[in-house]
């Protein structure tokens, strides 16, 4: 996520392996840390549930008041 510093309780559009064609929308739980032999990895809650993700996966924060399309 090039644009912003991500932060916990930031709403986020995410690209995860099960499904690499659609962009989920998820809520950051812990900002990118540094993993061994892995890279940056955040907490995202996604569909309820807490996953590990790349910061490279990550795509855009959403601004306040934004339309989500999850089409």
């Amino acid at each position: 996520m090039n644009q912003k510093m991500m932060h916990a309780g930031d709403i986020v559009r995410v690209r995860l392996r099960s499904s690499p064609d659609r962009l989920k929308i998820g809520i950051v739980v812990s900002p990118p840390k540094k993993m061994y032999m892995v890279g940056n990895v955040a907490e995202v809650m996604i569909d309820g549930k807490i996953r590990r993700v790349k910061e490279e996966h990550v795509f855009q924060n959403i601004a306040k008041g934004e339309q989500l399309d999850e089409s």
